[in-house]
């Protein structure tokens, strides 16, 4: 990864509190490893906390489980993260890069540890960020789209197909029935063709199953 300024970062991202979103651990872990043993000191491996929840996911651990593992496995981790990031933020230039992704991050602790104690967040937002790859990844032939109208259109169905893909649900099925049937359908009844509705209504089931994005 290239490395790029916190100004840079803060704009190319949302402000998410997750783990990989940290500029700590993709710019400034080497040279904070480089630092814990030129002062004698173990090296940190974040790659803990990573094996925590890959044993929670096969576990199919819900939240409680999660929470409870967490704490007892993975708080550890970052207690010692966050003290290496002390120590080797004394020794670093402020406005250097190194300086300015350990202050970064020890501004945003309270929020980074949030999946600590609450099993239903996740450690970082990779499902979120591979779930939005198709869309920026889009973007740059999708920038012509014509007309306003247009663009709002392409948004709305673009937005059913991915409900449909986030609910496992067939596309072409979904598609082919609601063009069927709306046509002829009264506008209280607008909500019954979402995607939600629609897979609920033929499942039976009082929540949807959503479906892990890759």
């Amino acid at each position: 990864m290239k490395r790029q300024s916190v100004k840079q970062f803060r704009q190319s991202r949302k402000r998410v509190a997750g783990l990989i979103h940290h500029h700590i651990t993709v710019v400034a872990r080497d040279d904070v490893q480089k630092f814990l043993a030129q002062d004698g000191r173990k090296k940190l491996d974040v790659g803990q906390l990573y094996a925590v929840e890959k044993q929670l996911r096969k576990q199919k651990a819900g939240p409680a489980l999660r929470q409870t593992m967490r704490v007892w496995q993975s708080q550890p981790v970052m207690t010692r993260l966050h003290r290496a990031m002390e120590l080797v933020r004394r020794k670093t230039l402020p406005q250097g890069l190194l300086g300015q992704a350990i202050d970064y991050t020890l501004k945003r602790w309270t929020a980074l540890n949030q999946f600590i104690t609450d099993g239903i967040l996740e450690i970082d937002n990779n499902l979120i960020e591979n779930s939005i790859r198709p869309s920026a990844l889009g973007k740059r032939n999708w920038m012509f789209i014509g007309h306003p109208e247009a663009g709002e259109r392409s948004a709305v169905i673009y937005s059913l197909l991915g409900s449909c893909r986030r609910l496992g649900i067939n596309p072409f099925d979904y598609l082919k029935d609601l063009f069927t049937r709306l046509p002829a359908a009264k506008i209280t009844q607008i909500k019954q063709f979402t995607p939600a509705m629609w897979v609920r209504a033929r499942t039976g089931a009082s929540q949807p199953a959503q479906q892990n994005l890759p």
